[in-house]
């Protein structure tokens, strides 16, 4: 794969996408995924999601961060939510921050979490805060 371009997978449908061996996914270039869009993001399975390195989460723009569904933003692995930069964060929208369980809350860095704004710490639940409590 790593001879398409960012052009060529953003022509794949979330169904084509989706169907890609997780490591074949995990090979591909930060550039590559730029072409991915937000729309097929929507649409990962929970298998193909898992196949996302660190790199490839920390490099995704925050429009494709928001694009993840809820159920997908639950199922971020501990590594791959530690590599979601302040930035990321800072966007994530209040169904998506409150989809985060309180473990994950309680996962995230102290720079992680100076991206939170106060409208997002109220959308949090009361686990969630005492998480984020601990965490900070």
């Amino acid at each position: 794969m790593t001879q398409f371009s960012s052009t060529q997978l953003g022509a794949l449908t979330a169904t084509n996408f989706t169907a890609l061996d997780p490591a074949i996914i995990g090979a591909l270039t930060t550039t590559q995924l730029k072409g991915i869009t937000p729309t097929t993001f929507a649409g990962l399975t929970s298998t193909a999601l898992g196949g996302f390195t660190a790199t490839q989460i920390a490099s995704l723009t925050t429009t494709r961060i928001n694009a993840l569904t809820a159920t997908n933003i639950r199922l971020l692995d501990a590594t791959q939510l530690g590599a979601l930069t302040q930035t990321q964060v800072g966007a994530l929208s209040s169904t998506n921050l409150s989809a985060l369980t309180a473990t994950q809350v309680g996962q995230l860095s102290d720079t992680q979490i100076a991206g939170l704004s106060k409208a997002q710490y109220d959308s949090m639940d009361a686990a969630q805060q005492a998480a984020y409590w601990a965490a900070s």
